[in-house]
């Protein structure tokens, strides 16, 4: 009976034990995935803060193309006297 209660005993630890193997692989799996994602959402920041860089730029060069126009049309007398374009 002792050893009945043995064997039943370590059959439902080996049974425990594989699935705690099993638990560990899928958190090692879920942990890697995770960083995975981390990295592409890292990835997908630079990527939104270069577009904001170029953005600004392309604003700043607006800015300044408009300001070369404006000077334009004031050397040649095209704006009227009192608006500023």
């Amino acid at each position: 009976m002792a050893d009945e209660l043995e064997s039943l005993m370590l059959r439902y630890l080996r049974r425990i034990d594989e699935r705690t193997d099993r638990i560990e692989q899928n958190q090692r799996e879920h942990g890697e995935r995770l960083t995975t994602i981390e990295r592409m959402l890292a990835g997908l920041r630079r990527e939104q803060a270069l577009d904001a860089e170029a953005q600004a730029m392309l604003g700043a060069r607006i800015d300044r193309l408009s300001d070369e126009v404006n000077r334009i049309k004031r050397r040649l007398d095209l704006t009227d006297d009192g608006a500023q374009p």
